[in-house]
C-alpha cells in the first residue's frame, strides 16, 4: 500500500509488509526446501514468497503468521517437511493449522520453553494432523501449550519426546482434544509432566486419544478443572515418575466408553 499528498508528491509512504484485503477465508502455504512426498505444495519453501498459492509457499509457519493479520476462517496448510516452533497470540485467533493427509509428515520441531506450538490468548484456533517434539531441556518444555484460551481444537496431532507436558491446556474453556496420539513424553524431567495435562480447565472434552510410554501420569486433570469429560480414550501407564493412567482431581470429570491400561 502507497500513501502520498495530492498537493505534495514527495509526501509519501509505503508499506513494509504484505498488505491483503478480503472478506472470505485465506489459504496460505508452507513448505520445506523440498518438493518431495508433497501433498499441497507444487515448489519449495521460501519465506521471501507471499505463501499464498502452492507454488509460492514460505518456508517457516512463523513465517505466515509474522507477515500476515490472520482472520477467523483462514487456513494454514504446512507440508511435508520439518519446521520451527510457532507462537499465536490474540490477534491470530480463529485460523486452523493442517498438515497432510500423508503418508509423509509436518513435523513442527524446536527446543523452546513453554509450547513448540504455543497458543495464548486465542480463541477458535484449531491445530490438526501436525507431528509435535520439543527437545527443551525440562519439564516446561511442553509439545501443543494453550494458555488463557477458549473453544480451541486439537486433532489428530502427535505429540513425542517432549521433556514436558505433551499437550497442556492450562486456564482454558471449551475446548476438545481428540485423536491425538501422544506418547514418550515427561522423561527425565523433575517436576510434573504428564502426557495430557489439564491445568484451570473448564468444560473440555477429550476423546479418542492413545496415550502411552510417557513419564508422568497419561492424562492428569488437576483440582481446579470443571467439567471435563473423557470418552473413549486409551491409555498406558507406564511413568516412573507417577506410574498411573489416568489422575482425577477435577469436580466433576465424567468417564465413559474407556479403556485404560
Amino acid at each position: 500500500l502507497r500513501v502520498s499528498h495530492v498537493g505534495d508528491p514527495t509526501v509519501q509512504d509505503q508499506s513494509e509488509f504484505n498488505f491483503l484485503l478480503h472478506n472470505d477465508r485465506v489459504y496460505y502455504y508452507v513448505n520445506d526446501g523440498s518438493t518431495n512426498g508433497d501433498y499441497y505444495c507444487t515448489a519449495p519453501g521460501n519465506d521471501g514468497n507471499d505463501g499464498l498459492s502452492p507454488d509460492r509457499p514460505k518456508r517457516q509457519v512463523q513465517a505466515v503468521v509474522d507477515a500476515y493479520d490472520l482472520e477467523p476462517g483462514d487456513v494454514i496448510w504446512v507440508d511435508v517437511g520439518t519446521y520451527g516452533g510457532v507462537v499465536l497470540g490474540a490477534s491470530d485467533s480463529g485460523v486452523r493449522f493442517v498438515g497432510p493427509a500423508g503418508p509423509g509428515v509436518a513435523l513442527i520441531d524446536a527446543s523452546v520453553q513453554y509450547g513448540v506450538m504455543q497458543l495464548s490468548g486465542v480463541w477458535d484456533v484449531s491445530v490438526e494432523g501436525l507431528f509435535v517434539r520439543n527437545r527443551y531441556g525440562s519439564n516446561q518444555g511442553y509439545g501443543v501449550y494453550l494458555n488463557n484460551c477458549d473453544r480451541c481444537r486439537v486433532d489428530g496431532v502427535v505429540v513425542f519426546s517432549c521433556l514436558g507436558a505433551g499437550v497442556y491446556a492450562n486456564n482454558s474453556r471449551d475446548g476438545e482434544l481428540e485423536h491425538n496420539l501422544v506418547y514418550l513424553n515427561g522423561w527425565q524431567s523433575s517436576g510434573r509432566a504428564p502426557g495430557i495435562y489439564l491445568n484451570d480447565a473448564q468444560r473440555w472434552g477429550v476423546a479418542n486419544n492413545t496415550v502411552y510410554g510417557n513419564g508422568w501420569e497419561g492424562v492428569f486433570i488437576n483440582s481446579n478443572c470443571e467439567d471435563v469429560t473423557l470418552r473413549n480414550n486409551i491409555v498406558w501407564a507406564t511413568g516412573g515418575n507417577s506410574p498411573y493412567g489416568l489422575w482425577l482431581n477435577g469436580s466433576p470429570v465424567r468417564v465413559s466408553s474407556r479403556s485404560w491400561a
